[in-house]
């Protein structure tokens, strides 16, 4: 500013280049008063947040004092102790609900998917920490003690695993599956908003609506797909080639409930029905066939072959004293000789009794996968319930099994892991056709020690329907060997509910999957960037000014021939003329109004008659020709 007010410009040219300059720093100090105004929203938004969740405050301090103190029984290593974010999935099935922790460093480096390395929490003999609680909420009467009985415990076990200070940003995520899908809105709803009542008044975790909630099958099955893969690291730009879909692998799924499967298809394939796309970034475009089968899963399932067992016995009675009976007899091959079970039909008890003969078992079957159903508009491409399958490529195609796929094959056969379809087929003849008895002894001894007595008294059917599933359902070979079952790889257990975590990253959809030094962070980088832009756009305008006023006066200087422009006024002379230096010059003198000055008596006489403010501004200058 004091360089413009020497400068050699004409008024309006000085008023220009003043404004401009004047704009600018008003900009910047306008964007410096907006940014400061911004963090601090933040930070009041955020303590605000922080409020909310922990809206009991004895209750917090309580489970902060708690956790703080205790011995911790998890694990996490110790080189990513630091900047660790939690996030608790509930997978509340038709069955019973688990509770699932996760964690991931906010400083760990991004993947090409998008997100940093997830890995469930262990415990210090390096097994997950998972707690399951049965039966499943459908299951109680009353709303409130499904969350009581069901959700409440889950979450008081896993509260002893998670840094007290870290509990207000942990988020909790309730996502029930095939069982609550089975039951009426309604009272989906009344359960739901019950859960997340309670878990408002007694934890002070972070908890939205829109994370307590009935997931459909299709959601099921891309979490499952993107878990394997996920872990797998087949979810990176470097492995995918859209001429090529067996890049990623599919995915198989069953539960108590339901059935799903999804697989990559070719992303030049036509859309269709069950046709997802999942789009992570220019190089991660995915296009699934995703689709998911309610009441196909093993449970429902043995409920409907016991109902039609017990409905093609009675209509094939004819004789009415058995039939007026009060307990009425029914075989069934999927049960183990000398076991039975007990069932109730219009009124009257009816006892299944056990042949143990598995290939009969799988015939039977067969027409729970109610293939007769109509498919439009091409029965070509159905396999199961008149749902349209799209075609698989199984010579290049890698599948893996999770759930039923996993514990069906593993806690009893004892061959989990790659798929051959005689040496399973083996298994469970052997197995169907042992006495119940023996069962029971061979378990007294211990030698199944990975199955409980539910497990070894649904094995056989349970082993029947899922060959069935595979072999006549999704139309799999008979020698294909590109199927393994698992539960984890390398170490890691593989539930589909670490695909919703990934998923929910992926898309972004919950800021509060990060820690709150990490949103600091990120937030003072992004003042710091955002400050430092105008503070340099205003000195660039400066120096760029400066130049340019520079190079005019020298290019005048030479062109006028003066000695200065610099003022070197008397202090005698200057006495007076404050108000007329004040101001920019209103002119410049042209070569003929230059009078030659020799002393400082010439110098008054030529102020008197050319007037303060134009002729001070010359002094020791010839007059040029």
């Amino acid at each position: 500013m004091v360089l413009l007010c020497k400068s050699p410009f004409n008024g309006k040219t000085n008023k220009i280049i003043i404004t401009a300059l004047c704009f600018l720093l008003s900009i910047s100090l306008i964007r410096i008063w907006f940014y400061n105004i911004q963090i601090s929203d933040f930070k009041a938004r955020l303590s605000d947040s922080f409020h909310t969740q922990a809206k009991s405050s004895l209750q917090y301090i309580y489970t902060c004092f708690l956790n703080s103190s205790q011995s911790f029984s998890s694990f996490v290593p110790s080189d990513i102790k630091t900047d660790i974010q939690y996030a608790i999935i509930i997978d509340a099935g038709s069955s019973g609900s688990r509770a699932y922790i996760y964690y991931w460093s906010t400083q760990a480096e991004i993947t090409n998917t998008g997100v940093t390395q997830i890995s469930q929490l262990v415990d210090i003999h390096d097994q997950p920490i998972i707690m399951k609680v049965s039966p499943g909420l459908t299951d109680y009467k009353y709303s409130k003690q499904a969350y009581e009985d069901g959700i409440k415990p889950l979450l008081s076990y896993v509260l002893q695993h998670i840094p007290g200070e870290q509990i207000p940003i942990t988020p909790v995520y309730i996502l029930a599956t095939a069982g609550m899908r089975l039951i009426p809105t309604q009272q989906q709803n009344r359960i739901l908003a019950e859960i997340e009542l309670g878990i408002r008044r007694d934890f002070g975790f972070k908890i939205k609506s829109e994370n307590v909630r009935v997931i459909s099958g299709i959601d099921e099955g891309v979490y499952s797909w993107l878990a394997i893969n996920y872990i797998l690291k087949r979810l990176d730009s470097a492995h995918h080639n859209e001429s090529k879909s067996t890049s990623t692998v599919g995915s198989l799924d069953m539960g108590g409930g339901s059935l799903q499967i999804a697989y990559e298809i070719p992303i030049h394939k036509t859309d269709g029905k069950f046709i997802q796309h999942l789009n992570f970034g220019i190089n991660l475009q995915y296009k699934l066939y995703v689709n998911t089968y309610l009441n196909f899963g093993a449970n429902q399932v043995r409920d409907a072959h016991f109902a039609y067992l017990i409905n093609t016995s009675m209509s094939s009675i004819h004789n009415y004293s058995i039939y007026n009976q009060s307990t009425i007899q029914v075989t069934d091959p999927c049960l183990h000789e000398n076991q039975h079970e007990y069932r109730m039909y219009a009124g009257r008890t009816v006892k299944i009794l056990g042949s143990g003969n598995y290939n009969l078992c799988r015939k039977q079957l067969i027409t729970h996968l109610k293939q007769d159903n109509p498919c439009p508009p091409s029965p070509i491409h159905c396999k199961m319930n008149g749902m349209y399958q799209a075609p698989i490529d199984f010579t290049n195609m890698q599948f893996y099994g999770f759930s039923e796929f996993w514990y069906t094959m593993d806690d009893v056969f004892n061959i989990g892991g790659v798929y051959y379809r005689e040496k399973y087929d083996l298994s469970a003849v052997e197995y169907c056709s042992l006495d119940w008895s023996t069962i029971m002894d061979w378990r007294g001894k211990n030698l199944y020690p990975r199955a409980d007595l539910n497990r070894q008294a649904t094995q056989c059917f349970k082993s029947a329907w899922l060959s069935i599933v595979l072999h006549r359902g999704f139309g799999f070979p008979d020698d294909y060997n590109h199927l393994q079952s698992t539960d984890r790889i390398d170490g890691r257990e593989i539930q589909w509910t670490m695909g919703a975590l990934i998923y929910s990253l992926m898309q972004n959809k919950d800021t509060g999957l990060t820690s709150l030094s990490h949103i600091y962070k990120l937030t003072n980088q992004k003042l710091s960037h955002d400050l430092m832009l105008p503070v340099v756009f205003v000195l660039l305008a400066v120096l760029i000014l400066f130049f340019v006023w520079y190079f005019l006066i020298s290019k005048r200087s030479k062109k006028s021939g003066m000695k200065s422009y610099l003022p070197m006024l008397d202090s005698r002379n200057n006495r007076g003329h404050s108000r007329a230096s004040s101001f920019p010059f209103p002119h410049t003198p042209s070569k003929s109004d230059i009078p030659r000055v020799t002393s400082n008596s010439s110098l008054r006489s030529i102020l008197s008659l050319n007037g303060d403010r134009e002729s001070s501004m010359f002094l020791n200058v010839e007059k040029v020709e």
